[in-house]
Formats: structure tokens, C-alpha cells, sequence
């Protein structure tokens, strides 16, 4: 019993005197871009994790790796390392920390796969038996090209491409407004080695299959698209849904006036080309940042690639004036009046800063209303407060009003004219002191006065007697 009492007593003493192991653990590596191609310069980053006990002054260090010392690292001469090393005072257990490295791939570098190794030293803290003493280890196994001393973490593969074409896509600053069409100009630059033979561009219309011409492409497959179609085919026949959303059948995007492929022909390194065609915007086109998808091909290349476009679509108000009215609906000349203009924004944008002016030679008083945002699908009203002159030409039963709306939207500041009028009483009479004259009827009374004394005259001549 003594014997194995001691036998314990030995072993707990060793587990003691040795601190528990501490151990990095390396995640996935995060590479700015990739693959890279000679020239190219990214940043990548490491996620560390502390696995064992707590450690401090960890450093961490990016070399080149080799299998074997003598044989040098097929990185040499090929990758460039510009920051490749990283300080971290402590890490506790299960602390991680996301360690950042930059590098580089030579001008001549050759595609390939090339491997760096993540190496680190650190030191960990272990407490003696009773905790009367510390001891202080410095890890390490002496691997690493850099001398002892280092634990590996993690080998980190860098990917090179070496393209002999390569065609960069460049374009105009493409802002449409629904409704509207105008030219976009692509240009191709190559910035690869070699020259790229016979390009073609073509131009992809996205898809009109969508929600009022809208949002992204459907992701159904085409089955359950033609089940739906079917069951879409059989309800139309019982009847229309209400409020069922309506599918348009025309694209966002027309390419128009010219076809949708375009032959660029060749383009040597360093050069470009450039191409213009018109593109018209459908009326329902929704407001937003679209990407038209464009496809490359050339006749030395071994894929065709699809690059992006990117056109925005700027919606607009749109302002009508569907009714006008006077209160009291007749004015009479000299007196009082309040005008009213209805304006509704039947766009898809918000009308700001709304403001309508009048115009009519016999009116007076307050000809300016400022209306301010009408949204879209809502209604403002324009209100005057008018007098009328009682100086109208004789006969006008109407007064012609000109009314001027501006409104900002997206697309900058727009102005329209509209018609209106305003009816009037009979200008031939005249208010005063509360009694009106109709000097037309005056006159006929008058004429006929006339008549009836040239009547009596000739029938009783003065001078003859009875």
C-alpha cells in the first residue's frame, strides 16, 4: 500500500511542476482577393484561438515554408512578405484574436500554389506544488526557417493566376428615369499579356419576368414555374383574383436602335475599345442600383466571362391638376373670391417643394400658395384668396386664370403650365350703393319710349284741334 501511496504522491508532484500545455489553433485564412495575379498586393487575416492555459508575449510570425531546410521555399522570389509579423501581450484561455499580414505576388511570378508558414513563440505560467514558486517555460520546437525556438500554427496557401488576357470593363455614368432611353458607352481595357483576339461584347437584357418589372430575377425552377403557369392559366378562366400582383411581360432594359451583340475586335496589352449603344428604361421601372450583365468573349480565350453594369434608375413625380374651383362658384365684379387648385402626384416619387403661381391681369391679393411635398399617389391643394377688379370689359361672363406649378424631384426641378378660369356675372352691371342697374335693359326701355312719343306725335300733330 506504501508503495503505490509514494507512486501517487510522484506523480502528482510531476503533473506540479510541468504547467499545462499551451496551444494556438489557427482558423480559416481570409484573403482580400483571391486568386491573385502578378503584381497584385492583399491583406489577409488569421483568426488565433488560445486552446490551453493563459499565455503571454505571443509573437507571431509569417516565413516561408520548406520541407526541408537546404531546399529553400518555392515562395522565394515569388510571394513578398510586407507585414508578416504580429505582437500580442496575452491570450487567455479560449481568448481569439483575428491577426492581420500583407503580402505580395512578383511582377514574374508563376501561377501556382505557393505555401508561407504561420509560426509563433510565446510563454506560459505555472504554479509550484503549494504554490510557494512560479516557473516560466518558453514554448517552442525549433521549426520555422527562422531559427529555433517556433511552433508551427498553420500553413497558408497563397493561390497565383497568370492570365495572358485579361480585360477590364469600364463605363459611362449610366442614370436613367423610367420612361426615358440614353446612350451607354463600354469601354474594355487590356491589362493582361498578350492580345485578346476578336472580343465581342454582348449585352443581357435582365429578365421581365418579375413583379411590375421589378426586383430580382425568380429563383422557381422552371417545373414549379410551369405548374404555376398552369394553375395561373385555370384561375384566369374563373375569374380574376383581387389584389393578386400583375406580372409585366416587358424587360426593365432595352438595348434599342442596334442589335445586343457588338464586335470589338482586337485588343492588344494596354490598349482599349470602346463601344455606345442606347438602352431605353421601361415606363414601370422601379426606383434603385440595377447590375445589367454583360458577356465577353474572345477568340483566343477558353471561357467567355460575364462582367456587371451598373445603371441606375432615378424615379419621378409627376404632377396633374385634375380640378380647379372658385367659392362662391360666380363672383361678381369688385368683390372677394377664394381659388382652389387640387394637384395629385400620380408618379413614383415625391414631389418637394411644391409651389403654384397664378395669373389674370384682373386679380389681385395673394397669387402665391407654397404647397411643399405631395408624395406619391397623394394630393395637395393650392389655395388664393382673391379680389376682383370691377373694372371688367363689358360682356366677360369669365376671367382666364394661367397656373404655374414647380416641383423638385430626383431628376432636378420641373415647371408646367395649366389653364383654369374663373366665372364672373354679367360685366354690364354695375354695383352702387347697394342697387344694381342693367344698363342694357335701361336702353331698351329708353328705345322703346321713343317710340311710343313719335307714335303720339304723327297721330296728334301739334296745332290741330279736335
Amino acid at each position: 500500500m506504501r508503495k503505490y501511496l509514494s507512486f501517487i504522491i510522484m506523480l502528482l508532484v510531476v503533473l506540479v511542476f510541468v504547467p499545462t500545455a499551451s496551444a494556438l489553433s489557427a482558423g480559416e485564412v481570409e484573403f482580400d482577393k483571391d486568386p491573385l495575379l502578378p503584381g497584385d498586393t492583399t491583406s489577409l487575416w488569421i483568426e488565433i484561438t488560445n486552446k490551453g492555459s493563459e499565455i503571454r508575449d505571443v509573437h507571431l510570425q509569417l516565413q516561408y515554408h520548406s520541407e526541408e531546410m537546404l531546399s529553400g521555399s518555392p515562395a522565394l522570389g515569388n510571394i513578398g512578405i510586407i507585414d508578416g509579423s504580429v505582437d500580442i501581450r496575452q491570450m487567455d484561455q479560449g481568448d481569439r484574436q483575428k491577426v492581420h499580414f500583407k503580402i505580395y505576388v512578383d511582377d514574374n511570378a508563376d501561377a501556382g500554389l505557393y505555401d508561407l508558414e504561420l509560426v509563433t513563440r510565446y510563454k506560459t505560467e505555472g504554479t509550484g506544488f503549494g504554490g510557494f514558486y512560479n516557473t516560466t517555460i518558453i514554448e517552442g520546437d525549433g521549426g520555422g526557417l527562422i531559427g529555433g525556438g517556433y511552433q508551427t500554427v498553420t500553413l497558408v496557401s497563397v493561390k497565383v493566376t497568370k492570365l495572358d488576357n485579361y480585360l477590364s470593363v469600364t463605363t459611362s455614368d449610366n442614370v436613367f428615369a423610367p420612361g426615358s432611353d440614353g446612350k451607354v458607352t463600354l469601354t474594355l481595357k487590356n491589362v493582361g499579356k498578350g492580345i485578346a483576339k476578336g472580343v465581342i461584347v454582348e449585352v443581357n437584357p435582365i429578365p421581365a419576368d418579375r413583379p411590375n418589372g421589378g426586383g430580382g430575377s425568380s429563383l422557381i425552377p422552371e417545373e414549379f414555374s410551369s405548374m404555376l403557369g398552369d394553375l395561373g392559366s385555370m384561375t384566369s378562366l374563373l375569374g380574376s383574383g383581387g389584389g393578386s400582383e400583375q406580372v409585366s411581360n416587358v424587360p426593365i432594359f432595352t438595348v434599342v436602335g442596334s442589335g445586343t451583340r457588338f464586335y470589338m475586335g482586337d485588343i492588344g496589352e494596354s490598349e482599349s475599345q470602346s463601344t455606345t449603344f442606347t438602352l431605353a428604361v421601361d415606363q414601370s421601372a422601379e426606383r434603385g442600383n440595377y447590375n445589367l450583365p454583360i458577356t465577353i468573349t474572345y477568340d483566343n480565350s477558353k471561357s467567355q466571362t460575364t462582367e456587371y453594369i451598373g445603371v441606375r434608375v432615378l424615379s419621378k413625380a409627376n404632377l396633374v391638376v385634375p380640378e380647379t374651383k372658385s367659392d362662391p362658384r360666380n363672383v361678381n365684379p369688385g368683390e372677394s373670391a377664394t381659388y382652389i387648385v387640387s394637384i395629385e402626384n400620380i408618379g413614383k416619387n415625391d414631389a418637394k417643394s411644391v409651389r403654384v403661381d397664378i395669373e389674370n391681369e384682373y386679380l389681385s391679393g395673394r397669387m402665391t400658395d407654397y404647397v411643399g411635398t405631395i408624395e406619391a399617389g397623394d394630393e395637395g391643394t393650392g389655395i388664393f384668396d382673391l379680389d376682383i377688379s370691377s373694372d371688367l370689359p363689358s360682356g366677360m361672363d369669365t376671367l382666364p386664370i394661367t397656373i404655374e406649378i414647380t416641383y423638385q424631384d430626383d431628376l432636378g426641378t420641373h415647371t408646367f403650365i395649366e389653364k383654369g378660369e374663373i366665372s364672373v356675372k354679367d360685366s354690364g352691371v354695375s354695383v352702387e350703393n347697394g342697387i344694381s342697374i342693367n344698363f342694357a335693359q335701361v336702353g331698351m326701355v329708353f328705345a322703346l319710349l321713343c317710340i311710343v312719343s313719335l307714335v303720339i306725335y304723327k297721330r296728334f300733330p301739334r296745332g290741330v284741334s279736335k
